[in-house]
């Protein structure tokens, strides 16, 4: 059967049709597929767009920033989120110390050239700083105040002063005389910010003891048992005062120095320190350092006893003399419990109630020397028998 000539081309047509329209929809397909990868026109130019370098160092704690490949000749920096922008000088360094806060903070750079602003995030504060300061025992009673850290740090004294590294501990010994503030902190590195700042207080030793030489006595008074130590001229070691009663307060110098005047040797006198002891939680006070002058040897020229009559005939500005009477009756003669008179030269004084036998012992009162303060003890002293 023969077709007409109209249906052959009525038929060519819907062919051409419909070819036409699967091509249409091929390129449908292609198209959506592009459009799915690469994204609108405006992603494909920020993907492609020029930016600015910016080096953040956190050493110096600047952000230096350069041009990109968009060859701008102006940089500018936004830290409002690009609401507006501040123009970057010549140098293109930028201090970054205003804009670091304890949290994470973005800033935006750009050159008048760029397509596409650059985001840079400075980092948030390092808030894992451990420092701690305890009271350190090390033996024979030394306790000691000591910094530990955890790993590596660096520390400064006061605000002012230039940061040092550590790493275990500090000893802070030659802070403690008044007293200091130390800071800490972990350092920056070129890409690491520095940490939070830590300041620890050192505190200031606690009061020396109130200690004092008697010079009449030849003792040194105002000791605490379990609280007061004492060493003697270049010892090293401290002793604890440890009377066997809780009512002493006193130390003779004759146990200080091994030479008393309780026999009339005169005591070669040296240099003692007292303390107040160190505890688990406390450092030791500070030191108070007595001189103990050698004790003078009583003079026998100027010292004239007739009878139960005493005369001084020593004219030395501010040195006065003293006497006191031993009954004939007394043993041995302690000095610590013995009362004296004081005496002017130039002037004899007659005894009172005195008997034959007793005995009269004169000596140079202590004093305190005008020039150097130092207590100056009593001097040995002359007997003399009341006949």
């Amino acid at each position: 059967m023969r077709v007409s000539t109209f249906d052959e081309t009525q038929m060519n047509k819907s062919i051409r049709k419909s070819l036409l329209v699967k091509r249409i929809i091929t390129l449908a397909i292609v198209f959506s597929a592009l459009f799915i990868i690469l994204g609108p026109a405006k992603a494909i130019l920020a993907a492609t767009g020029s930016q600015v370098r910016v080096d953040i160092n956190y050493i110096e704690e600047t952000a230096t920033v350069s041009a990109g490949s968009g060859g701008s000749t102006k940089l500018f920096m936004s830290t409002d989120n690009q609401k507006t922008w501040d123009l970057i000088d010549s140098t293109g360094v930028v201090d970054i110390v205003p804009m670091l806060k304890t949290k994470e903070v973005s800033v935006f750079f750009k050159g008048n050239k760029d397509t596409n602003p650059l985001e840079v995030k400075l980092q948030a504060e390092n808030k894992d700083v451990k420092v701690a300061y305890t009271v350190e025992k090390q033996g024979n009673g030394e306790m000691a105040g000591v910094i530990t850290v955890n790993g590596a740090m660096e520390y400064k004294k006061g605000t002012n002063g230039a940061w040092k590294p550590i790493s275990t501990k500090l000893y802070t010994s030659m802070y403690e005389i008044k007293g200091a503030t130390l800071y800490f902190r972990i350092p920056a590195t070129v890409n690491t910010r520095a940490s939070k700042v830590v300041s620890i207080r050192v505190p200031k030793k606690p009061t020396a003891p109130s200690v004092k030489l008697d010079g009449s006595k030849f003792q040194i008074t105002g000791l605490k048992k379990g609280e007061t130590q004492y060493r003697v001229g270049d010892n090293t070691a401290w002793i604890d005062f440890a009377p066997l009663d809780n009512k002493t307060k006193t130390l003779d110098l004759a146990v200080l120095f091994g030479s008393g005047a309780n026999n009339n040797t005169p005591i070669p006198g040296g240099t003692i320190e007292f303390r107040k002891a160190g505890t688990d939680k406390k450092i030791p006070s500070a030191i108070k350092v007595i001189e103990v002058a050698p004790q003078p040897v009583c003079p026998a020229s100027t010292i004239a006893v007739t009878g139960s009559s005493i005369n001084i005939t020593d004219n030395t500005p501010k040195i006065v003399y003293e006497y006191t009477v031993v009954k004939a009756s007394t043993g041995t003669i302690d000095v610590r419990a013995l009362k004296w008179t004081s005496i002017k030269p130039g002037k004899p004084v007659t005894v009172s109630k005195t008997s034959k036998g007793d005995r009269i012992l004169v000596r140079v009162k202590s004093y305190t020397d005008a020039t150097t303060k130092q207590i100056i003890p009593a001097s040995t002293y002359r007997e003399f028998t009341v006949s």
